[in-house]
């Protein structure tokens, strides 16, 4: 029953993300033959390796040649795996919990470790904490391959890192019940056991401030007050001020406008429209955004040097002109409006002229 559960699943994560997708699979292949080898299941694992080689074959080809520049070269893959294993520390598993845990171990290692033996047939708990610890190595191993640091290529592995979690906390809290709870208590409600990482050990990329947060109060406080993102002040005024059949073109963010503005022709950095030839520096509104990535700079670019700003006006609408609305990532989440930033500018072409 569990094998066929098995096929389907991996089926499904691979069209959600064919790295998440390599990571798990890698990490489980691992495990079984580093702890769990058995002659008799190795048939079910070849079948697994051929059926998913076979199934998943047309989609690796075509993500071979249309994703062959999103693959890391040698010269960043350390910096990206550094990357990943610092926001694995601020955003998983603190490593001053794993520190905590392995003193506590070293002091009280027949309470902690129990069924813990020299025999290579693991017993089943150290069995399956081999198992998240092999995930999650596999699948930091194989994210650094990405051109960069995104969290979201760690979310296969978030339940995992949840169970390890626990399983530190409870081991603390066995051997110290106010050690346990501390720890927990700090785990959920606060970044104190990542702050020392974060700190003293910065991304490269979509870094913040540190400081100590709580993540929990956050969410709190952006569900119980309103956000202002600048997609949602883009796509207020122009459903207010637009007329259906007029052109837009933005720097980024042009997916979500195609959403809820379907009476509009849009244009972006990622849409993959040819820009010449659609003209769309006489287009009826430009939304140049704030940039930080190198794509939405060259649209920005590429209208820079042909808008003639004579045949615009300029409007400013009261919302920050945050790369991003509201996204996930934790490093680049925010709670609340974002005060430091510019407003959203919008260039309206003026009555009377066409494209």
């Amino acid at each position: 029953g569990y094998f066929w559960l098995f096929l389907a699943s991996q089926l499904f994560l691979f069209h959600c993300n064919y790295l998440i997708w390599a990571g798990v699979c890698a990490g489980i292949a691992l495990h079984f033959f580093l702890c769990s080898f058995d002659k008799k299941r190795l048939e079910s694992l070849a079948f697994l390796a051929v059926y998913a080689v076979m199934f998943h074959l047309p989609w690796m080809l075509m993500f071979s040649k249309k994703s062959a520049g999103d693959i890391s070269g040698p010269e960043n893959y350390l910096k990206n795996l550094r990357n990943f294993l610092i926001g694995f520390n601020n955003n998983l598993v603190p490593l001053a919990l794993v520190l905590l845990f392995v003193a506590a171990a070293s002091i009280r290692r027949k309470k902690l470790f129990p069924l813990a033996g020299r025999d290579l047939k693991y017993s089943l708990p150290v069995n399956r904490g081999a198992l998240i610890v092999i995930l999650l190595a596999a699948n930091l191993a194989l994210s650094a391959l990405s051109t960069g640091y995104f969290f979201r290529y760690l979310v296969g592995v978030i339940p995992a890192a949840v169970c390890l979690n626990a399983v530190m906390v409870l081991a603390l809290f066995d051997a110290q019940k106010v050690l346990g709870a501390a720890a927990g208590i700090l785990l959920v409600t606060t970044n104190l056991l990542s702050y020392p990482i974060e700190a003293n050990f910065r991304l490269t990329v979509w870094d913040r401030k540190p400081g100590l947060r709580s993540m929990l109060a956050g969410y709190g406080y952006e569900l119980t007050h309103e956000y202002r993102g600048p997609i949602r002040g883009i796509v207020e005024y122009l459903r207010r001020e637009s007329r259906p059949g007029q052109r837009v073109a933005i720097a980024y963010g042009e997916a979500p406008l195609m959403y809820y503005l379907p009476e509009l022709r849009i244009f972006g950095a990622l849409a993959g429209e040819n820009w010449a030839a659609e003209s769309i520096e006489k287009a009826d509104w430009i939304i140049p955004r704030q940039y930080t990535m190198v794509s939405m700079k060259a649209f920005n670019e590429y209208l820079a040097a042909r808008v003639n700003m004579a045949e615009y006006d300029k409007i400013e609408i009261d919302y920050p002109d945050y790369t991003f609305e509201n996204i996930p990532e934790p490093e680049m989440h925010l709670f609340r409006t974002a005060g430091d930033r510019r407003k959203v500018m919008i260039l309206r072409r003026k009555d009377g002229l066409t494209a």
